[in-house]
């Protein structure tokens, strides 16, 4: 089971892979490697730790994250390495590869990981949607849509697309999938024929 860290999270511009307990530097992690530090991955890890209902693993520490943040910049931005000396890190990194791991081999051992990291890649691979602005605001003013608020929120961008809609499937008990940014597609109103 591979676990990466992307090289974003370091100075260096590699990927360090985890594999059975020896650390390389790689250009690209491979399709089957799981994605720790960066939640845009389609392999994110991320949505494992939030369905077990465990705190995702810091590589680094709070204060250190609170510190950039109010320089402007982003946790996933922080060049670990910078920030903390070698050996240091190295520790935080095995810790969280091992917390990582334990989190992966638990979902597996339910018989739900592949498709569990299927469903999320699907959901992070979406593209934004083109919409015809003129054929909704007349749906709308028309009446052919009942549930205006919601409907309000498919206007496109400037460029004419949506933005892409954030997608969960660990934050019900139920498992059902939720939006939790962007155009709420699943309570939207079906169309109605001749918009």
């Amino acid at each position: 089971m591979n676990i990466v860290i992307p090289k974003h999270r370091f100075l260096r511009s590699l990927f360090l892979v985890n594999d059975k307990n020896t650390f390389s530097w790689q250009s690209e992690p491979s399709e089957e490697s799981y994605i720790l530090g960066n939640n845009s991955f389609p392999n994110s890890i991320f949505p494992v730790f939030e369905l077990l209902g465990i705190e995702s693993p810091r590589l680094v520490s709070e204060s250190i994250e609170k510190s950039f943040s109010s320089l402007g910049i982003s946790p996933l931005n922080i060049p670990i390495d910078a920030v903390q000396s070698d050996k240091k890190m190295i520790e935080n990194v095995k810790s969280a590869l091992e917390y990582s791991r334990a989190a992966l081999e638990d979902l597996e051992q339910r018989g739900y990981l592949d498709t569990f990291m299927k469903c999320n890649e699907t959901l992070r691979r979406l593209c934004r949607a083109q919409i015809d602005i003129d054929s909704l605001k007349h749906a709308i003013y028309s009446k052919k849509i009942k549930n205006v608020s919601v409907a309000k929120g498919f206007y496109p961008k400037r460029d004419g697309f949506l933005e892409v809609a954030e997608y969960s499937n660990t934050r019900t008990l139920t498992g059902r999938t939720t939006v939790i940014s962007g155009p709420q597609i699943l309570t939207a109103p079906n169309r109605s024929e001749n918009i």
